[in-house]
């Protein structure tokens, strides 16, 4: 089971270092990769939901003969399928 977030960064020791709760699971090397990182982390559920839900819009309101939405489903699909590990 993993850590629950939110995920938020501290600099100690000379380097960022990425914490949830007591628990801290990796190091940056600068600020800016900290705050990527978070960012990251903490979007996470909440823009592979979003995904879900687009892809169950799309796939009720949009016709059939309607080409566009093949191809931002192939893109949801595959950002889903990296986002989820599979």
């Amino acid at each position: 089971m993993r850590t629950p977030g939110p995920w938020s960064w501290v600099y100690m020791h000379d380097r960022y270092t990425i914490v949830s709760m007591d628990e801290s699971i990796c190091h940056a090397a600068s600020k800016d990769n900290a705050d990527f990182i978070v960012r990251a982390v903490n979007a996470h559920e909440a823009l592979v939901e979003a995904l879900k839900q687009a892809k169950r819009d799309m796939d009720m309101d949009i016709p059939a003969e309607v080409d566009w939405p093949r191809e931002a489903m192939e893109r949801i699909d595959a950002a889903l399928k990296l986002a989820e590990g599979l």
